[in-house]
Formats: structure tokens, sequence, C-alpha cells
């Protein structure tokens, strides 16, 4: 296997968040909407302070999840981010799909490269838009 954290470095790509931000006049748009700012321009420690303060009130709001868990990867805390992968997985769709590439990711860092080839492996066998990525990580990390 090649070294985790040049694979890790090698595949990791910050998500790219719609800057089509949602109109709203509630106070949790505005702050969804500050918090994907944030993350934008790499103002991480204040993109998840944002997210923590919408996961407060929400917590199952998977938006605000996936956020939570994006920050959390890019502040390095791969555990964390892993966690609030782990609830948006059920959900299928796009935000299984993106939680499972970016948990992969985080156990490739954390050198738990059992759960990373299954995250992989279920990516690759769903036909989901990080299949081609999975199967190339796939075969590095076997």
């Amino acid at each position: 296997m090649t070294d985790p954290d040049n694979l890790y470095a090698q595949f990791y790509e910050p998500y790219r968040i719609s800057t089509d931000y949602r109109d709203g006049t509630d106070n949790s748009e505005q702050l969804y909407n500050r918090s994907v700012k944030a993350y934008q321009e790499k103002e991480l420690e204040k993109a998840r302070i944002l997210t923590d303060s919408l996961l407060a009130v929400n917590p199952a709001n998977p938006d605000y999840r996936l956020m939570h868990g994006l920050t959390s990867q890019a502040l390095g805390k791969y555990q964390e981010a892993i966690d609030s992968y782990q609830l948006l997985i059920p959900l299928g769709g796009s935000y299984n799909q993106h939680a499972r590439w970016y948990a992969a990711l985080c156990y490739l860092k954390l050198g738990n490269v059992a759960e990373c080839k299954k995250q992989l492996d279920t990516l690759k066998q769903s036909g989901s838009f990080y299949r081609e990525k999975a199967e190339k990580l796939g075969r590095l990390v076997r």
C-alpha cells in the first residue's frame, strides 16, 4: 500500500458547495449561507462555529450535517467528520455518496484501511459518481 498521507493528499479535494445561496430571511438560512461562504473562503474555524450553531438548532438537517463533516475534515478533525458522515449515509442519494467518499478519505488518513476499503467498495458497486475515484484509490490501498 502506498503511504496513506500521500494517497490522502492525492485524492482529497474540498467539496464544492453551490455558490447559489439560499434565499431566506430566517436566521438559519442566513447562518447557513455565511457558513458556506466561510468554507469557500477557507475560513474554516468560522465555518465550523456557524455550522455548530446550526446543528444546535436542527441536528437532523442533512445540509448542516454535511457542512459539519466537511469543515471538520478540512480542520483535520477526521473522527468528528466521520461521525457526521455516518449520520448521512442512511439518507441515500447524493448525501450517501458524498458521505461515503469523504468518510473513506478520513478513514485512510486515520490509518483504518479496512473501513476505508469498505466505503470504497460500496461506492464502486453503487454506480456512484465517485465510482472511478473509488476504483482508483481502492487499487492503491489494497
